[in-house]
């Protein structure tokens, strides 16, 4: 019953009936969602982590030494409940927009969570969303 009443909270946190996304509570462990890319580089590489309700989670790279990669696994619980903190650490609705860009082989980084959206460069990535981005990465290394 619990489960069901905070699916339905869910369902409508995000198609916005009386709360916006970035004033609801972070999703159960279980409903977790995220979806992550960075690009560029020298190399110009690409790595992607997709993670969907269940803790399945999807991470891709290409454009590394090793080739392209893709490989589909499980989040431990732990690993869920770390990033929701750095997440919410993050505190990603007072994140300042980017500046003009432009940057020559910079990384690009791309993040969707509970209605967020941030798209920028890595001269505008902030120390507090450094930290989830570097564990993100980690999870993605941990899959070579």
């Amino acid at each position: 019953m619990r489960f069901l009443a905070a699916t339905i909270l869910c369902a409508l946190a995000l198609v916005g009936c009386g709360a916006t996304a970035a004033s609801a509570e972070p999703a159960s462990v279980h409903d977790f969602t995220l979806a992550y890319k960075r690009t560029g580089g020298i190399a110009a590489s690409t790595q992607t982590l997709a993670v969907r309700p269940g803790r399945f989670a999807t991470a891709t790279t290409s454009g590394t030494s090793a080739g392209r990669n893709r490989s589909e696994f499980r989040l431990a619980i732990g690993t869920v409940r770390s990033l929701q903190r750095r997440l919410s650490q993050a505190r990603l609705d007072s994140i300042p927009p980017p500046g003009p860009g432009g940057c020559a082989d910079c990384f690009a980084y791309d993040l969707r969570y509970e209605g967020h959206h941030i798209e920028l460069e890595e001269v505008d990535v902030h120390a507090r969303l450094r930290k989830v981005f570097d564990e993100i990465d980690a999870i993605i290394a941990a899959q070579r």
